[in-house]
């Protein structure tokens, strides 16, 4: 048995499939037959009426025509949808990016202190590395949480230097 996550304007089913014709959908079976009869069309007979549907397919994103009526439509497995919660989970708890040297090398400037503001593309620190200075950018617009390293520090690649929120 297949068990999907299916998505119709945005509210969410679940939905097996068992194999012999029936969608499983609250824990009724309901029988369908469907046949892709081309690049955007399907023909669906479900309780005993046939329907003729066009759609559109933009990256596991459908958008059906049924009777006259938009549907959009999203049809994930199980562990798609496990998976796409984890990311929007990840997502919110995140509280600021931080600046993580790309490189080894010596913090010549902090230009940006806790409490400062500063916008997305404006330079934070100037690392040396290999006798040239590298700015580091912010890569959101935000406040300067905290900063863990200050001028003259030896950073290793992949070290903290700041948090901006």
């Amino acid at each position: 048995m297949n068990s999907f996550v299916v998505s119709l304007n945005n509210k969410k089913f679940n939905v097996e499939i068992d194999g012999k014709g029936n969608a499983i959908l609250g824990g009724t079976a309901f029988p369908y037959q469907m046949k892709i009869i081309s690049g955007n069309l399907v023909l669906l007979k479900f309780n005993n009426k046939i329907y003729k549907i066009p759609y559109l397919n933009k990256n596991g994103n459908f958008k059906f025509l049924i009777d006259g009526f938009p549907v959009n439509t999203q049809v994930r497995t199980k562990l798609q949808e496990e998976l796409q919660k984890l990311i929007k989970e990840k997502a919110s708890k995140k509280k600021g990016d931080e600046i993580i040297a790309p490189m080894p090398g010596l913090l010549l400037k902090v230009l940006k202190n806790s409490g400062d503001e500063v916008k997305k593309g404006e330079a934070v620190v100037i690392l040396e590395a290999m006798k040239m200075e590298n700015e580091i950018r912010s890569p959101i617009d935000g406040t300067v949480k905290k900063v863990f390293k200050s001028e003259g520090a030896s950073i290793e690649k992949g070290e903290k230097i700041l948090i901006i929120q």
